[in-house]
C-alpha cells in the first residue's frame, strides 16, 4: 500500500471511529455529518467524497463496529484462558456493548441485520459460528459442558442469557449476585 492509500485507510478509520461514538453515545438522528466532520478532523465534503450519502456513512459505521466486535471477540476466543473466565467475559462484552448503544443506534442494526444477505449475518453465521464451536471444543474438553447438549443450544442459551443480562434494569440488580448468576450459567440450578 502506498502512502496515499495509507492515508486514505487512515481518515476513512478516523472517520468511522468518530462516527462510531457519537451515533452510539448521541444516536444516529441526533448527530449531523458536520459534527462528525469537525471531531474527526475532515470536512463534511470529504465524508460525503468516502460514503457519499449519511445513510451510507451509517451502514459502513454498523459493519465497522461489527467487525471491531468480531476482532475483540476472536481474540477472546483465542487467548489463554479457562473456558469460564471467556465466558464471563463475552457475557460482560456484550452487555458493555447494549449499555454503550443509542437506542437508534441498535434499531439500525437490527433493521441491517434482518436483511437476507446483509453483512452482519453472514458473519455472524460463518465466522461466529466458528468461533462459537471452538469455545465449546474447549468448554467440553474442560468438562464443562455436556457432550449431550448441541452446539445449536448452547449458542441460543449464550444469546438469551447474554441479551437478557444486558438490559439496563437488569444489569443493576445483577452486579451484587454477579458470582451467583455466572455459577447459575455454567451449571444450572443444580449448582455442582
Amino acid at each position: 500500500m502506498n502512502g496515499f492509500e495509507r492515508r486514505k485507510k487512515e481518515k476513512e478509520k478516523s472517520i468511522l471511529d468518530t462516527a462510531l461514538r457519537l451515533f452510539q453515545k448521541n444516536g444516529i438522528l441526533n448527530t449531523p455529518v458536520s459534527q462528525i466532520a469537525k471531531e474527526a478532523g475532515v470536512s463534511q465534503v470529504t465524508i460525503f467524497k468516502y460514503f457519499e450519502t449519511k445513510d451510507n456513512l451509517v451502514l459502513s459505521t454498523v459493519n465497522y463496529f461489527v467487525d471491531e466486535s468480531f476482532r475483540s471477540f476472536e481474540e477472546l476466543v483465542n487467548k489463554e484462558a479457562t473456558f469460564e473466565d471467556k465466558i464471563e467475559n463475552i457475557i460482560l462484552m456484550k452487555k458493555t456493548y447494549a449499555n454503550e448503544m443509542s437506542q437508534d443506534f441498535i434499531m439500525r442494526f437490527m433493521e441491517i441485520y434482518a436483511e437476507d444477505s446483509s453483512y452482519i449475518k453472514n458473519l455472524y453465521h460463518t465466522k461466529g459460528s466458528e468461533l462459537y464451536q471452538k469455545l465449546f471444543q474447549q468448554g467440553r474438553a474442560e468438562g464443562k459442558i455436556s457432550n449431550s447438549i448441541s452446539d445449536k443450544a448452547l449458542y441460543l442459551y449464550m444469546d438469551m442469557y447474554s441479551d437478557y443480562l444486558s438490559k439496563e434494569e437488569v444489569s443493576s440488580q445483577i452486579k451484587p449476585l454477579a458470582q451467583e448468576f455466572m455459577r447459575l450459567f455454567m451449571y444450572g440450578i443444580s449448582g455442582k
